[in-house]
């Protein structure tokens, strides 16, 4: 059965991304754990540069690591607060995950169609 909203429920924060969401929650539960995604990629960035040496994947990890700093340039820049003060001391806005994923997503979504398109062309 589904919670009121309006119920106070005291929240826990996921350490590695101070994401805070309700323990009891199976749902909130996995969307926290979600947020773990972009460590996840670099991760796997950084496994397939040192097992293939790719420089699709060199490329992904530059432009990843270039939108983070232009992410924390940002940050300074716009000093923008974060919706709730107990999270942590950085700036809110913009969204470092927001940006990482759109990133992310971005490049994969161009990486393919080139791949794609390329394949389609060899066909007769």
């Amino acid at each position: 059965m589904a919670r009121r909203l309006d119920q106070e429920e005291p929240l826990t924060a996921l350490s590695l991304t101070h994401v805070v969401f309700n323990p009891s929650d199976r749902l909130s539960n996995v969307f926290a754990y979600i947020t773990l995604a972009p460590i996840a990629i670099l991760v796997a960035y950084v496994t397939t540069i040192m097992a293939r040496r790719e420089v699709a994947a060199i490329l992904i990890l530059i432009g990843q690591l270039a939108c983070e700093s232009f992410n924390a340039i940002l940050k300074a820049w716009l000093k923008e607060k974060r919706p709730t003060d107990n999270l942590r001391d950085s700036y809110g806005m913009p969204s470092s995950h927001a940006q990482f994923m759109a990133f992310w997503a971005t490049y994969s979504i161009l990486y393919l169609y080139r791949r794609i398109t390329v394949l389609f062309q060899d066909i007769p």
